[in-house]
């Protein structure tokens, strides 16, 4: 990793995934090239501990001859500084609350990686064109309590509150690198028929309390910890939520270009999530083109076979569809192995 990396405070962010790979959990982040005219896939790999997201996207990108000028920025504040941070820490701590007993009698926490099989789903630039406009004050908010209701017949023994991170972007004008986790998140709270209103509602609270600078300072610990202390705490830590929508926004856009239009038209990119024992469910959402494409990833640990993350991801589709009151076809739900 370059210099300029290890002298940021994203290094640092990153250095908790490797002690979670050290564990023998897997930390790849894939993205996935779809071939519109054939529907044929090739993957594309990023370490969690070198890339963010973002960052991986724009990496492979690159790779695939896109000019990209700048990445997606944060929107939602500024540092308050780094002793302010430490109490907005401790109110993030407060505010996530303790992860409640919500899971199948059959799930084990002890099982390590992520399952090989993933989901994917796409709507059309029309049906992405009428959620946009649906959702536009409430759309992570809303996808996160549609997901949620379809994990329900299939993961939970009770509707009691789950725990789901809401990742943010955390880059600034200053900061220009594709490298580096540059990530902090949301915990929101859902069951008990919690809807989206109440769900948004939670989001403009943690950002009016700047809580996501208190999630920021926590992904710092590891700046502050001996190294063989944070190993060992990530080889104690548990279960944490329920699980996490990562949104990456619109791709491509003013600054991410490709001089041939038909590498814009001809494919779609679909971003497959981390998934751990500390957080099972990683489901992932990105506009390509005009196109929203939703993705779904299950951690060994929830005892569930490739046929139930279909289930839930079809599940996720329809009450998307069904919800907003799309027209056309409903999207077709497809199962893609990835590598081990």
């Amino acid at each position: 990793m370059s210099d300029l990396v290890q002298n940021h405070e994203c290094e640092w962010s990153g250095l908790k995934f490797k002690a979670v790979e050290a564990i023998g959990e897997s930390i790849d982040i894939h993205h996935l090239k779809l071939n519109l005219t054939d529907q044929s896939i090739s993957i594309h790999t990023r370490k969690h501990c070198t890339f963010d997201g973002v960052g991986a996207l724009a990496d492979i990108l690159r790779k695939n001859q896109f000019q990209i000028k700048r990445l997606p920025l944060q929107i939602i504040g500024r540092d308050p500084g780094p002793w302010e941070r430490i109490k907005l820490m401790f109110r993030f701590f407060s505010h996530a609350g303790k992860m409640n007993d919500v899971w199948k009698d059959d799930i084990n926490f002890q099982n390590i990686g992520a399952n090989k099989e993933c989901a994917y789903a796409y709507f059309t630039k029309e049906q992405s064109s009428h959620l946009a406009e649906t959702k536009k004050t409430n759309f992570s908010s809303f996808l996160i309590t549609q997901i949620d209701q379809a994990c329900l017949p299939y993961l939970t023994k009770n509707n009691h509150g789950r725990k789901w991170i809401l990742p943010i972007n955390m880059r600034t004008k200053k900061d220009k690198l594709d490298f580096g986790n540059f990530t902090s998140s949301f915990v929101l709270h859902t069951g008990n028929d919690i809807h989206e209103g109440q769900l948004q509602d939670e989001i403009n609270n943690a950002i009016r309390e700047n809580l996501h600078w208190g999630s920021w300072q926590y992904t710092l610990l590891p700046k502050y910890i001996p190294k063989k202390l944070l190993f060992y705490l990530a080889s104690k830590t548990k279960n944490q939520a329920f699980g996490f929508l990562s949104n990456l926004g619109l791709w491509p856009n003013k600054n991410i270009t490709h001089q041939n239009q038909s590498e814009i038209d001809q494919f779609l990119w679909i971003p497959i999530s981390l998934a751990t024992a500390v957080v099972p469910v990683a489901a992932g959402v990105l506009n390509w083109n005009g196109h929203t494409i939703l993705s779904l990833r299950l951690h060994s640990s929830l005892n569930v076979d490739c046929e139930t993350t279909f289930k839930i991801m079809k599940n996720w589709v329809k009450n998307i569809y069904t919800n907003t009151k799309m027209s056309g076809d409903l999207p077709h739900v497809t199962l893609q192995d990835l590598p081990s």
